[in-house]
């Protein structure tokens, strides 16, 4: 976000006289300070496997009957929620049934599955947001779901993508392209009314000269 900010004000940015300088500078220390990005995401898959290997295995048995079961067409934001958690366990799964116990030192298919993790986090997070704001009655229920719109469509990209690598990364092969395939169907999601959604997120930051969530 501080990134997109310092982009839109161009040269002005890098400017003490606009706080998009200040903003960029205090949020970088964001992606080293209790570790790097790249040794964080790393922990993520890694952990999931070693803390939850029952659970886990039985999850990664579900998604593969949904995905043999055929792949429903792009549904609602909570179906494309559903698709990138079964996109998830199935990327996953086939990575430790491929690679084993050497899954935890395989880096280049580690991160995409965090990647995966990430966006299912952000975009969850964001549709409980709009719900709440919507069931409590909020007078920004409105822009609250519209930048839920926003976020799950990016996320449901990014997670398709992210699985997708972490399935080639693992291996190659028919049954990789297979799972690829299904991994691209059921990550679609309805990107109707995206445009306007965005549209009323950008008209209310112009208005309250601030993003107005």
């Amino acid at each position: 976000m501080a990134d997109e900010a310092l982009q839109i004000h161009g040269g002005y940015g890098y400017t003490q006289e606009y706080e998009a300088e200040r903003y960029y500078r205090d949020e970088r220390i964001n992606r080293i300070f209790e570790g790097t990005n790249e040794i964080n995401r790393l922990l993520v898959p890694v952990t999931l496997l070693r803390r939850a290997q029952a659970p886990l295995q039985e999850a990664v048995a579900r998604a593969r009957d949904a995905l043999g079961g055929g792949v429903p067409p792009a549904g609602g934001d909570r179906a494309a929620l559903a698709g990138m958690k079964t996109a998830f366990l199935a990327s996953i799964g086939a990575a430790a049934d491929r690679l084993g116990a050497r899954l935890k030192d395989e880096q280049e298919v580690l991160l995409p599955l965090a990647d995966v993790a990430i966006q299912i986090l952000g975009a969850e997070s964001a549709l409980l947001r709009a719900e709440k704001a919507r069931a409590s009655g909020s007078a920004k229920s409105g822009l609250m779901e519209a930048a839920a719109k926003v976020a799950v469509c990016r996320a449901a990209e990014c997670a398709a993508a992210a699985a997708r690598k972490a399935i080639w990364m693992a291996s190659d092969g028919k049954e990789s392209a297979a799972l690829a395939e299904a991994v691209s169907r059921i990550t679609q999601v309805d990107g109707s009314g995206l445009r306007l959604a965005r549209g009323q997120l950008a008209a209310a930051t112009i208005e309250n000269e601030r993003y107005p969530l």
